[in-house]
């Protein structure tokens, strides 16, 4: 039997507690005003592109059986990515590889982030946690051709327990995303390090 989870259906991170700090690898003189504006739209831009990024994660592990704690797999849909399962390794992971299709409009994403998950550990477990790594993950805004590339490790812990597609039932469940060695590099080719520490509350909107 097949299913399908409608994250339509469900309202995300209604609340969230978000720390980043960077630390800029090249020094440069400029205007105060055009510095703060540039590095206001880069801190949104990783903001954005980890939320999405994390949306894709939560998506691929609730859908694994043996990553989520579930009888079956269930059905789910990347558009412009594939993904690979291998749950007989030590951790398990899961690969998503991006190919660079313009489904999102917007944008286009390159580069694999893996998911790694201890064996014995299952997603829908209070504490339970995967690891999240970026392995040259590029995002290209097509606006005006900017992009971001994005290396290192998060922590995700599932605080709450519970899976997304039960959120009618469970009414809210709580994420934490830690990091503290996530490296933007920017197409300047300048580069920052960021540390993170977020939380990300999912409740459930009647619709």
């Amino acid at each position: 039997m097949k299913a399908r989870i409608l994250y339509g259906a469900i309202l995300l991170t209604l609340s969230s507690l978000f720390f980043a700090a960077c630390q800029k690898d090249q020094s440069a003189n400029s205007d105060y005003t055009t510095e703060t504006a540039r590095h206001s739209d880069d801190q949104s831009r990783f903001s954005n592109e980890v939320d999405a990024a994390a949306n894709d994660v939560n998506i691929t592990v609730e859908s694994a059986a043996g990553f989520a704690g579930r009888t079956e797999n269930i059905q789910s849909f990347i558009c412009d990515a594939t993904v690979a399962v291998d749950t007989m390794s030590n951790p398990r992971t899961i690969t998503i590889t991006y190919n660079g299709t313009n489904c999102l409009g917007n944008r286009t994403r390159t580069g694999v982030i893996v998911v790694s998950m201890a064996q014995g550990v299952r997603w829908k477990n209070a504490g339970a946690v995967i690891n999240v790594t970026y392995q040259n993950f590029k995002v290209t805004r097509l606006s005006d051709n900017k992009s971001i590339t994005l290396n290192g490790t998060q922590s995700f812990t599932n605080v709450s327990g519970g899976l997304l597609i039960n959120l009618p039932v469970l009414n809210t469940i709580t994420h934490t995303m830690t990091s503290n060695n996530m490296s933007v590099t920017f197409d300047d080719n300048s580069q920052r390090t960021w540390q993170v520490a977020r939380q990300r509350v999912f409740t459930y909107n009647n619709g």
